[in-house]
């Protein structure tokens, strides 16, 4: 769990409003707590300082009710980050300075330490230049707000990152910068203003910063649309087995040369005439018609009853 405190002003007017900027991490998602800020001196526990809440209003002091307080609430991975308003109306002298967290139900905890200097208002007078010259000075920066940061439907986007010249700046949108001579946020001149956001795409500016300028920024993140899927290839269609064919059977005529007679069964081509094919004509198979069981005669193995019978079989098989 990690409360911390940074970016405090190494020395500050007192009852001056002023930003710090704090960082919380806790196991707690989408939870609510309350913070406020306490100044005392070293080795005092007489804290005093007040914040200034939701409603702009400074609660200052201990209070029963911690609901007063700056309300904050972590994301949906446990963090919350930003920057507080604060100031304190306490003596000048040196001094120390931390956030207390507190939940609603009054339980709290505590923030690093730092040290921090107030100066009392007539030392500031007294050093301060006459009021034509202080005008001088104060148009001597430039500012730049971000306002908030919306998505294409125009929701509100939380969590999103700030930088400058592509460093971090610590910051959410919404978020105010101050550029001059002295500025930490950086001199007068071309700057790189970048929003980053997981999920969106980067949204990027470049302004020139003068002495006077005044520039508010309205940014538009754009989804990342997911990547689309490659097709699926068709899937091969089973190939149909073929249907059963239909036995038939043609007569091939042998050679003349041999005395011989022979028939084949072809189990794949059409029902065609059997004994047409023997003759050579050319006629249509009759329906219903039986066909001819294949009979092979070789003069070799019948001898002299093939001499005898085969004109008669001939004869015969013409006339059917």
């Amino acid at each position: 769990m990690d409360l911390v405190l940074s970016q405090v002003p190494q020395e500050i007017e007192v009852n001056k409003e002023f930003s710090v900027h704090f960082y919380y991490q806790t196991t707690s998602k989408n939870q609510k707590y309350y913070l406020r800020p306490c100044f005392n001196v070293p080795g005092s526990n007489d804290y005093s300082g007040c914040i200034k809440n939701l409603n702009s209003e400074w609660i200052c002091g201990s209070s029963a009710d911690k609901t007063k307080y700056l309300e904050i609430e972590t994301n949906n991975e446990g963090v919350w980050e930003g920057d507080l308003n604060i100031k304190t109306d306490s003596g000048d002298g040196n001094y120390e300075i931390k956030i207390k967290r507190y939940t609603q139900g009054g339980s709290s905890e505590d923030s690093n330490v730092l040290s921090i200097k107030l100066i009392a208002d007539s030392q500031f007078l007294n050093s301060s230049p006459s009021p034509s010259i202080a005008v001088v000075v104060s148009n001597q920066k430039a500012t730049c707000k971000i306002n908030d940061v919306k998505n294409n439907d125009g929701q509100v986007l939380s969590s999103v990152k700030i930088y400058i010249d592509g460093i971090y700046t610590s910051h959410y949108a919404p978020e105010t910068f101050t550029f001059c001579q002295d500025c930490k946020d950086g001199g007068f001149g071309d700057h790189v203003i970048k929003l980053e956001k997981s999920g969106y795409q980067d949204w990027n500016e470049t302004k020139n910063f003068k002495a006077g300028d005044s520039y508010e920024l309205n940014p538009q993140l754009v989804l990342i649309e997911p990547s689309q899927e490659p097709s699926q290839e068709p899937s091969q269609q089973p190939s149909k087995m073929p249907s059963p064919s239909v036995i038939t059977a043609s007569v091939l005529p042998q050679p003349q040369t041999v005395s011989s007679y022979s028939f084949e069964i072809n189990l794949l081509s059409p029902l065609p005439s059997t004994h047409s094919a023997v003759l050579g004509e050319k006629s249509q198979p009759e329906p219903g018609k039986p066909i001819l069981v294949p009979i092979i005669f070789s003069t070799l193995g019948l001898g002299l009853m093939g001499m005898s019978f085969g004109p008669k079989l001939l004869a015969s098989i013409r006339e059917k």
